[in-house]
């Protein structure tokens, strides 16, 4: 599998990705090194490690000038202004004539696994919960761990809960907690050893339980991520919608 990097900002772009914020990324245009649609690949970091697998889903060539905003967004690098002249600045330090008529290839991709966490079966996902003596009364599984806990994935990288501010308030007393991000609803979420991410967002409406585990309903995880619009999403969203629909015929 071929192993790449981003030509500037190469570790920080990759946290972009791994985000799930950036989907796509310009280069030069050379017609013996076109991306092959379909092909998965490593992209690595600074220190040589490896950080994600990524597979090709389209390219584009055209000029540079022809990148519009629509395109830029999926770089997820901040304004059409700033990109542009991000850009510019970027390729011009390898080659000096380069200018807005410049042909360039405008490839998209999707995240196919982050490399820098260690993925849970659905054993090891039970195996941690009990590990960490959590009240499963007092939390639902949401969002893949949920999917690996009910049978339509094989593995996760985290195990994603919900829960109300007085459980929250609990594991912030009593875990070795840090703090991983505003949410997409503007709330706080944080992480116990790196492996599970709680928060009080997205609770599910309807519940399962699986080895005396709440975890959500496959109709709430499939609005969930909807709601989160990730590229890395739409094959399972259409793994679930095409199950929900089987289900209901």
């Amino acid at each position: 599998m071929n192993k790449w990097s981003f030509g500037i900002d190469n570790d920080k772009l990759i946290k972009l990705v791994l985000e799930g914020k950036k989907c796509a990324t310009t280069s030069n245009y050379d017609e013996n090194e076109l991306p092959v649609i379909g092909e998965q690949s490593i992209i690595v970091f600074d220190n040589g490690k490896d950080a994600c697998i990524v597979e090709t889903q389209d390219y584009k060539i055209l000029k540079f000038k022809d990148i519009d905003s629509s395109l830029s967004d999926l770089e997820g690098e901040g304004d059409f202004n700033s990109w542009k002249e991000n850009h510019i600045k970027f390729f011009k330090m390898y080659d000096d004539t380069f200018n807005e008529d410049t042909t360039v290839v405008f490839e998209t991709f999707k995240l196919i696994k982050d490399l820098t966490k260690k993925s849970m079966n659905k054993k090891q996902i039970i195996d941690v919960i009990n590990k960490y003596k959590l009240d499963k009364s007092k939390f639902i599984v949401i969002s893949g761990a949920a999917l690996v806990l009910l049978g339509i994935k094989k593995e996760t990288q985290d195990i994603d809960i919900w829960c109300d501010n007085d459980y929250c308030d609990y594991l912030l007393n009593n875990y070795d907690c840090n703090f991983e991000r505003i949410n997409e609803l503007g709330k706080k979420a944080y992480l116990i050893d790196d492996v599970i991410n709680f928060g009080i967002s997205f609770k599910p409406k309807e519940v399962e339980t699986v080895e005396g585990i709440q975890c959500s309903s496959l109709k709430d995880i499939l609005e969930l991520k909807k709601f989160l619009n990730r590229d890395k999403d739409k094959d399972i969203i259409s793994k679930i919608e095409k199950i929900l629909k089987n289900t209901n015929n």
